[in-house]
């Protein structure tokens, strides 16, 4: 068979795949979510220092970030995974409790399913499950007095059972500094309703500065005539005339 000739490589075993390309504007932002050189950390650790750092200090639960100390079995151990923040006092029985903030994207393709349609925060959730199994397996093999709770949320607002639960033990009324003090919805809302809507504004920030970011970073890339592979300047020739 002649080398290079088409009906060679129309008739090999195997007929190479097509590539799919990228539609030309990604008008969701969709890309910034799933690209492991966006803000993702970043939008991470705004929602864990501006609002849930911040507002369980004024829930009187004297919290602080997390570092490789608390995980590891033995001082000899050599281990770097860590949480986000540890806090005490969020539970009745004086175990410290770890925290891990997580925001994922619920429109990755694992997570569209029949489930995802009826149940609120299934993204969310699902990510926590991941967290906690592996949190709590560390915790178990190495017979550590922690708790753990998995701090996660949707792009998009949504807040996991964790996120729900670490809210109402931190806003119970019987232990928060103002949780018996008379609130108003539209000018000092009360205790939960605060911190709800504090990890809501914050996120939607992050996802903001997120997407402005990448807006600016593919501007200058292309004020310098860097392009993506595949892309190509679009010649100044074929412009109409102002």
């Amino acid at each position: 068979i002649r080398v290079g000739s088409s009906d060679a490589q129309r008739g090999g075993a195997r007929r190479r795949r097509g590539r799919r390309r990228p539609k030309p504007v990604d008008a969701f932002g969709a890309h910034e979510q799933r690209c492991p050189h966006a803000f993702a950390l970043g939008r991470h650790d705004e929602v864990q220092n501006t609002a849930l750092l911040r507002k369980l200090r004024e829930a009187g639960k004297p919290t602080t970030p997390a570092t490789v100390r608390e995980l590891r079995a033995s001082s000899t151990d050599r281990s770097r995974r860590k949480g986000d923040l540890k806090v005490d006092n969020l539970d009745t029985d004086g175990r410290q409790t770890l925290l891990d903030v997580g925001i994922t994207y619920p429109l990755i393709d694992t997570y569209i399913t029949n489930k995802s349609t009826v149940e609120r925060g299934f993204a969310a959730n699902a990510y926590a499950t991941r967290k906690d199994k592996s949190y709590n397996a560390i915790i178990k093999a190495n017979n550590l007095d922690l708790h753990y709770k998995s701090v996660t949320f949707g792009t998009f607002g949504s807040f996991g059972a964790g996120t729900w639960a670490v809210i109402s033990k931190a806003c119970d009324p019987s232990t928060h500094p103002k949780g018996l003090d008379d609130s108003n919805p539209w000018n000092a809302p009360g205790p939960k309703r605060d911190f709800v809507l504090s990890l809501g504004f914050a996120l939607q920030r992050a996802n903001s500065r997120m997407l402005r970011n990448a807006d600016r970073r593919r501007r200058n890339a292309r004020a310098s005539n860097l392009y993506s592979s595949g892309t190509r300047p679009q010649s100044s020739s074929s412009q109409d005339d102002d």
